[in-house]
Parts: C-alpha cells; sequence; structure tokens
C-alpha cells in the first residue's frame, strides 16, 4: 500500500508498475508513442509496466503529464478509476433517448402546467407549432438554440435541464467542479487541500448552514457571556 507523508514517499513497484500500465492503456496510447515523447524506447515503457525497471522522477512526472492523471494515483491503480474516464460507447444511443425524453417531457409539463398552447409558445419563439409537437414527442432533436427560446419562453431554468445522473452527467459534474476549484486563488486551493485545515472548512461549512440570522443572535449570545466576564465600570 503507498503512503505519503510529510516530505516522505513510499511505494509498491508491483502497483506502480500496474498503475502505469492501466493508465496508458486508459489515454489510448501505445508504448511506441510514450517512448517516442519521452525520448526512450517502447521497450522501457513495456519494463515499466512489468516493474522490471522503475521510471526516474522526472520520467513518472512525464508519464502522468502524458495520461492525464495526477502523479499519486500512478502509485496507487485503486484510486485510478476516479481519474479515468472510459466512456461505454454501446450506453450512448440509449443514454442520448432517455435524455432527450427527459427533456421533452419536461417542457411539455412545464407548457402545460401554465396553460400555454403550442400557438402562443410558437409564438414567442418563432418555431412553428408542427415542430414544437415533434419536440414534445421526441420525434425530433431540439437544437441548443431552440432549447434555449422554449425553456425561456416557459420559464425553465437551463439548470434543471442538464444532465448530472447519468454516467455522462456524472463525468461533466465532475469536471465542473475541478473547473471551478481551478479558477480560485492559489492560496484558498492550497488551504483546502491542506488535510490540516479540515475542521475549519467543517466548521465554515456548519456556519453557512445555520443561516446568517442564527448566527447573528449565537454571536450576540456569546458576546453577552463575554460581557459578564469584563463588566463595564
Amino acid at each position: 500500500m503507498n503512503e505519503q507523508t510529510g516530505s516522505k514517499l513510499s511505494f509498491s513497484s508491483d502497483a506502480l508498475a500496474e498503475g502505469l500500465k492501466i493508465a496508458r492503456e486508459a489515454s489510448g496510447k501505445s508504448t511506441t508513442e510514450c517512448g517516442q515523447l519521452l525520448g526512450i524506447s517502447s521497450s522501457r515503457i513495456r519494463s515499466y509496466e512489468s516493474g522490471k525497471y522503475i521510471p526516474s522522477l522526472p520520467e513518472l512526472e512525464s508519464l502522468a503529464y502524458i495520461y492525464n492523471i495526477p502523479l499519486p494515483a500512478l502509485l496507487d491503480p485503486q484510486s485510478l478509476p476516479k481519474f479515468i474516464h472510459q466512456p461505454n460507447t454501446r450506453q450512448f444511443k440509449q443514454l442520448l433517448d432517455i435524455r432527450s425524453h427527459i427533456i421533452a417531457t419536461r417542457l411539455q409539463l412545464a407548457r402545460e402546467n401554465q396553460g400555454i398552447t403550442h400557438k402562443e409558445l410558437s409564438k414567442q419563439t418563432s418555431i412553428s407549432v408542427p415542430r414544437i409537437k415533434r419536440y414534445e414527442k421526441c420525434e425530433l432533436p431540439i437544437p441548443l438554440n431552440e432549447l434555449t427560446a422554449l425553456s425561456d419562453a416557459l420559464g425553465v431554468d437551463f439548470a434543471d435541464l442538464l444532465d448530472s445522473e447519468s454516467p455522462i452527467g456524472s463525468w461533466q459534474t465532475a469536471q465542473i467542479k475541478m473547473q471551478s476549484f481551478s479558477k480560485l486563488p492559489d492560496e484558498t486551493q492550497a488551504f483546502a487541500l491542506n488535510p490540516a485545515n479540515q475542521p475549519y472548512i467543517a466548521l465554515a461549512k456548519q456556519l453557512q448552514e445555520i443561516g446568517q440570522e442564527k448566527f447573528k443572535q449565537m454571536s450576540e449570545s456569546i458576546q453577552n457571556i463575554l460581557s459578564t466576564f469584563n463588566p463595564k465600570e
């Protein structure tokens, strides 16, 4: 089992070899391609993946970059699935059909619940009535620009139409979270990633859940308690 504590690093050569092989295959790159990028032979790459030889730190860092995998994950194959994106192409058609029906149903329900006719919606969006009807029956895919027009006209939050549950949605959500985190100031990222700061983050989350008014009341109560220890003269 790999452990990383402070500036010390311990790892299993077998685990590293396994991680390198899994990561390379997931990236779709051949040993020849990787060898050319690093300026070494493909047989050398294979020897790293078999555990016969162990790569240098610069080589390992480069391979992690090539495979788009965090270096610590290469040392721990069990954590690799969290970072490897391997779409199951056999599910694409089924997922597309399900997602299209969900969106069509949400738009239809929003229109019916508001008592808006096809004709009225057509007038608001400049989309023909026959086309709107076909969209609601899921007979046609809805182009993004027309989906935006329909959701705006019906007051449907576009974020509610985004996929968040299927494998595609889960992957997209994770990408958005990582993108949002990467936009934080460097010092904020460093603070959040430091395990020693987790209690402070947990406390901040609890304070947020309390609510502003409740927090204000707590603050006033604390001030009252403190005032009993320092009475005004």
